[in-house]
């Protein structure tokens, strides 16, 4: 997989989300991911696990999914930058101080 690909992937709506949903503890059952997921279709989740899986970010073990030792280290990095963009956004707005 090319990183254009990748970051193809990783853009989509639900591809970071299930991806944390995997990384989040043990493996989960498809219902467990839907659940960690609010208002994802049946469809939908099948077919972003697929691109997960063929990408090599996600496997499937019998009934359950989890994430791969590349989705940890890829997710180590998008998890830095979300956790930036979401520290950003809870710092409250401040009124400009006047400089002396």
């Amino acid at each position: 997989m090319t990183r254009r690909e990748l970051h193809e992937l990783l853009g989509t709506r639900w591809a970071l989300g299930i991806s944390f949903a995997l990384a989040s503890g043990p493996p989960l059952r498809f219902g467990a991911i839907r659940s960690a997921c609010p208002g994802i279709s049946n469809r939908i989740l099948a077919k972003a696990l697929r691109a997960l899986i063929a990408a090599g970010l996600a496997a499937r073990e019998g009934a359950f999914y989890g994430i791969t030792e590349l989705g940890v280290r890829v997710l180590g990095w998008s998890g830095l930058v979300i956790v930036g963009v979401e520290d950003v956004a809870a710092v409250p707005d401040q009124p400009e101080s006047a400089v002396g």
